[in-house]
């Protein structure tokens, strides 16, 4: 049987995103800032609440959309969890990531423009090797 790993989220890209080479393929690292509505602790009403998530697009839909991975941009993501696992130094690390399937680009930064039109939606199931984010 087969489980459900799915994540589905909404937010604004809190710095421009970093490109990165694993082996001959392409990892692009940025993080979104959630927003989202929590009770408060006397239970009078409710307070915004946010959570920044780190997330990796791969290969070459990370190459293709790094120059629009700008801070301030609203962006609407579809992804699994992936637990990545190295040594160094002889001790073992394991990270879980959350990878992109899906990404929208839903806003641009109030204070940047791109000069060429984007595509709003990007879909790619490209598959990669275990990536190292040592």
């Amino acid at each position: 049987m087969v489980d459900l790993n799915s994540v589905v989220l909404t937010g604004r890209i809190v710095k421009n995103a970093e490109l990165k080479k694993a082996g001959d393929k392409s990892v692009a690292a940025f993080a979104i800032a959630v927003n989202r509505m929590k009770k408060k602790k006397d239970g009078s009403g409710y307070e915004p609440s946010v959570s920044f998530v780190n997330l990796a697009l791969f290969g070459k839909s990370a190459d293709g959309l790094f120059p629009y991975l700008l801070k301030g941009t609203t962006v609407g993501v579809e992804a699994h969890l992936e637990q990545t696992s190295w040594e160094k130094d002889g001790e073992h690390y394991s990270n879980l990531m959350v990878r992109v399937d899906k990404f929208t680009l839903l806003g641009s930064p109030s204070d940047k423009k791109h000069e060429a039109p984007v595509p709003e939606t990007y879909d790619f199931q490209e598959g990669i090797d275990k990536v190292d984010f040592q």
